[in-house]
């Protein structure tokens, strides 16, 4: 409902940042709303890290030649592409939906898929040229699609053109709703039966609901041959999945996370993942981030995990509500098997966090 709303404005000034972990969903998200709003939208996934603005804007439009026949879409022309103008075929796009029937105002959408995070100057260059169409001379709804939190971090500084949309797990009804769809699809009702289904869903919904681990069950639970052997592929995956989040927790080690914090004394102080694992048991929900007034920046401390792929694999750190978890439920688990002896409630992360004893 966000993106819709977003997506309905009829001068957005503006342009939209979905953000989330990959599978999450987000490019399916995007082509379903904007299916229902009427059509007009242009996913451009962008690979290559040294892109500049130009050569965006060209990628924007070989994609569009590509996927859209001359004859059949407004975003094809005759026009050789060496001699395209965006800008004017952005125009001739929105007067020809609206003219088709759309509703008044209606602009066609560009969005920039920004496949991997860590290059600040693709990212800026990806956030000029949507300012520069949807922002400062609206010719279309402008979105730009990053599949990692941490590249957050490295959008330029103009909170003000930018609106935040962050997808990730499914609720546990939605992921339920989820493998329902997907199972009726797959799977024969001999197989997948009621039983069988509920006796699935109470094994993987405790361990996670990101959309991208469900298709990896429902792809793997499609082979089953019978019943018994559609359960018996769902305890499989369970226990392959709950392996890996030890192997994650257990890989993160005991590394500190930061150097750089003083407490109110002046004196230097560092935590650890431990630590860090400690606080999310003790909590039961995701904690906030560092606030930049304790001399520790959310995203240097992100970057302290960013850094560390054994580290990054065990937590999820979100730069948009500014808050850390563990990577999953399995992940959770993993953590407190691990510290199953709990230390007293820590004083530096009462203090870093903000908590109160």
């Amino acid at each position: 409902e966000t993106l819709k709303s977003f997506l309905k404005l009829i001068d957005p000034r503006s342009y939209m940042v979905v953000v989330g972990p990959r599978g999450a969903g987000k490019s399916t998200l995007v082509s379903h709303v904007l299916t229902e709003l009427g059509g007009g939208v242009l996913i451009v996934p962008v690979e290559k890290p040294s892109a500049t603005v130009s050569e965006l804007k060209e990628l924007v439009l070989k994609v569009a030649l590509e996927q859209y026949p001359k004859t059949e879409s407004w975003y094809a022309t005759s026009t050789p592409l060496k001699d395209a103008n965006l800008a004017e075929r952005l125009k001739a796009a929105a007067k020809a939906g609206r003219e088709g029937g759309r509703e008044e105002g209606w602009l066609p959408t560009v969005a920039l898929e920004i496949t991997s995070s860590g290059n600040n100057r693709l990212i800026k260059n990806a956030c000029t040229l949507l300012k520069e169409l949807a922002a400062d001379n609206p010719l279309c709804h402008g979105l730009l699609v990053l599949s990692s939190s941490f590249a957050v971090a490295e959008l330029t500084d103009d909170r003000a053109r930018q609106h935040f949309l962050r997808v990730g797990a499914f609720s546990r009804d939605e992921a339920s709703a989820n493998l329902d769809a997907q199972f009726k699809a797959d799977v024969s009702d001999e197989i997948a039966t009621i039983a069988a289904v509920s006796r699935v869903k109470e094994r993987i919904l405790p361990l996670t609901t990101l959309p991208m681990y469900l298709r990896r069950l429902t792809q793997d639970l499609s082979k089953s041959t019978n019943e018994a052997d559609f359960v018996a592929r769902a305890e499989a995956w369970a226990s392959k999945f709950e392996a890996a989040a030890r192997t994650d927790v257990e890989g993160a080690g005991n590394s500190v996370l930061n150097i750089f914090i003083r407490d109110k004394t002046g004196k230097e102080r560092c935590f650890t993942t431990h630590d860090l694992m400690r606080e999310l048991l003790n909590t039961g929900a995701p904690v906030t981030l560092p606030r930049a007034t304790f001399n520790v920046p959310s995203d240097m401390f992100a970057t302290k995990i960013r850094k560390s792929q054994k580290a990054k694999a065990a937590f999820t750190v979100d730069l948009v509500a500014e808050t850390v978890d563990f990577a999953s439920a399995a992940h959770r688990k993993a953590a407190a098997e691990l510290l199953s002896l709990p230390p007293p409630t820590s004083f530096l992360w009462s203090w870093l966090f903000g908590r109160r004893l």
